[in-house]
């Protein structure tokens, strides 16, 4: 339930903070399985930047353990699963990966209608509590690692309070307070690329766009993807381009509408009959901690680790955080499992990072960002693994299999039901 700050408990189990989807659904989680759940948020309202849209069947059956499918579901107005691979200079076709009949394709829902669909679910369990205008702004671990103390202002009193906990996790995002307070930093490389993820209306289905599609250039990448058709019959599509890293936020936004004029079809007319609702820049980083837990405190989502969009991926990784992270710390907290576990878990999700994530996103960026577009079904892993069709095998996973961990303790027999298994939209019929 949403409660005001006053109302808001001192004491909670769990404080998670950040109220973006990730903190949100580890909350959901946890509150599901009779967990205390507290989420701080330091803003007053939820983000509308133009951020993530589509969700992977992959993600589905943990949607469904969060009681959140069919809302999302029900929201989503776009069930294209085609996936088309393009030049920017004329627009044409090189590689399509068809929607499959029969075979689920992605929910397109806007992160922040995401987060709210989060919310609303968080609000009829009992054991979960959204505290937003709440900036934390002092942690504190108890001594003998007993729990973490928590000192947060509300922004419209600017009263301090204080919240203490068995476990704090940082789902902050990647400027996070919570992993500054821990005094870890984020390991790897900054691209020399700053990208823009923009909403834009314009009717790029008259001109045989559907589904998602990869403009393959090394200078004038990027992707669109359709997200929701507008009240007025219109459609909203997201684009992504990118600019050398050197440019300022200014900078790019001026530049937007000669990209755009390079990548949009109907040469002469775009600038006539697009119209640009929001637009975020943004630098392009392949980066995460060395360490997901430090004493009582984890680090979850962009907290933890930041990624290129173009595997599609990013949401995707950092749910698969939170739910594992909500199956091993109901074990510690209802079942007696000892800590090894959540140390195993860290080690998973790090891991899962270094070995899926990273150089999955990195493949996927270098294939629609490489001058030769017209290879690129030997480079870009979903055409490959297209194209290789069952044979090729399954294809990695982000996912934690919690129950394979060091010191995984097992609930009562239908406390957690199986994983329904999606295939990946790739995968060939």
């Amino acid at each position: 339930m949403t409660e005001p700050l006053s109302h808001a408990p001192v004491e909670s189990t769990v404080i998670i903070v950040g109220a973006g989807p990730v903190g949100v659904y580890l909350a959901v989680r946890l509150a599901a399985q009779g967990i205390t759940a507290t989420v701080l948020e330091a803003a007053s309202t939820i983000s509308d930047a133009p951020r993530a849209v589509t969700h992977m069947p992959t993600m589905f059956a943990e949607f469904k353990k969060a009681g959140i499918y069919d809302m999302l579901a029900s929201q989503s107005k776009v069930h294209s699963g085609g996936v088309s691979f393009r030049k920017p200079s004329d627009q044409s076709l090189i590689e399509r990966i068809p929607a499959v009949p029969g075979r689920p394709g992605p929910i397109v829902v806007p992160q922040k209608q995401f987060t709210e669909t989060l919310i609303r679910r968080l609000e009829g369990l009992e054991k979960g509590r959204l505290c937003l205008g709440t900036k934390v702004v002092g942690i504190e671990e108890m001594d003998g690692g007993e729990g973490v103390l928590v000192e947060a202002v509300e922004e419209a009193t600017g009263e301090r309070k204080k919240f203490r906990a068995k476990w704090l996790v940082g789902a902050d995002g990647g400027r996070s307070f919570v992993r500054s307070a821990m005094g870890v930093k984020y390991e790897g490389v900054s691209l020399p690329w700053k990208l823009v993820a923009a909403d834009v209306v314009f009717p790029f289905q008259e001109y045989g766009f559907d589904g998602a599609n990869f403009m393959c250039d090394d200078t004038d990448f990027g992707n669109i993807a359709v997200t929701t058709e507008m009240e007025d019959g219109s459609w909203l599509w997201r684009v992504g381009c990118a600019f050398p890293s050197s440019m300022s936020d200014e900078q790019v936004m001026e530049a937007l509408p000669a990209k755009f004029d390079k990548m949009f079809p109907a040469p002469g007319t775009k600038h006539e009959k697009y119209k640009l609702v929001n637009a975020a820049p943004y630098q392009a980083s392949q980066l995460c901690v060395p360490q997901f837990r430090k004493g009582r405190i984890l680090l979850i989502g962009d907290a933890a680790h930041l990624a290129n969009p173009y595997s599609g991926q990013l949401m995707s990784c950092g749910i698969f955080d939170a739910a594992s992270l909500s199956l091993v710390l109901s074990a510690t907290l209802q079942r007696s499992a000892s800590e090894t576990l959540i140390d195993a878990w860290a080690a998973d999700r790090l891991a899962k990072f270094h070995k899926v994530m990273n150089p999955l996103s990195m493949a996927c960026f270098n294939a629609v960002s490489n001058k030769d577009a017209d290879s690129i079904a030997t480079r870009h892993p979903f055409l490959k693994a297209f194209k290789a069709g069952p044979s090729g095998g399954p294809p990695p996973t982000l996912e934690t299999d919690v129950s394979k961990l060091e010191g995984w303790v097992e609930a009562e027999k239908g406390v957690e039901a199986e994983d329904e298994k999606i295939e990946l939209i790739w995968s060939k019929a």
